[in-house]
């Protein structure tokens, strides 16, 4: 994210379909073009020999992006709550619109206005009542829990409630999140099942 803020203030030019879920966002910048590349679940950067094999006839997703935030300047880049999630904010005021990149599990690419409302989606999906990512729901920041220093050890400590467990009880843990969880290197989950898990505590 460090890196891509001297996007800030650039207008974006266009969006191209690359192909599923890659799309390439084209930036007019006061040193020429510049090209960031976005590839759903797995990766954000710039760069500077964009794929010149991209789709003829764009998908309505990418359409939507060229509609909603074409040059559009970019107010913001930022992460949501120190996750893999990425928002990139274009316009101010009514006019503002987000396109928010999450790079963990299968990934999602968002659209939405300036209250958060989704317009367009890569990806659905429901977490629980609160926490739903569907077109025309609010998108719910509160979906994600990042543990932070968590090692998987003999000594390791449960980020939620600071006692240690064992790696047996580590594994029943991860065992209960369920299929809708999804476990990295970097331990994101849904938020409900961290819930799930305290509750199964009392």
């Amino acid at each position: 994210v460090n890196e891509l803020q001297s996007l800030v203030g650039s207008r974006l030019n266009n969006v191209f379909d690359v192909s599923n879920g890659r799309y390439l966002f084209k930036f007019d910048t006061s040193t020429g073009k510049r090209f960031i590349y976005t590839y759903s679940g797995y990766r954000v950067y710039e760069m500077k020999h964009p794929p010149t094999n991209r789709r003829k006839i764009p998908t309505t997703f990418c359409s939507k992006l060229r509609k909603h935030c074409g040059n559009k300047r970019l107010t913001s880049v930022q992460r949501i709550h120190h996750d893999r999630v990425i928002d990139f904010t274009f316009g101010c005021n009514n006019h503002t619109h987000h396109v928010i990149v999450e790079l963990y599990s299968k990934g999602n690419i968002i659209l939405t206005d300036q209250h958060y409302k989704i317009l367009t989606l890569l990806r659905s999906h429901v977490f629980d009542d609160q926490n739903k990512i569907l077109t025309n729901a609010i998108y719910p920041q509160d979906h994600l829990m990042h543990f932070d220093n968590l090692h998987l050890s003999h000594d390791v400590k449960a980020h939620h409630d600071h006692q240690p467990i064992t790696i047996d009880k580590w594994n029943v843990f991860v065992d209960s999140l369920g299929p809708d969880a999804f476990v990295d290197s970097k331990f994101i989950v849904p938020y409900r099942c961290v819930l799930l898990n305290k509750q199964r505590q009392r």
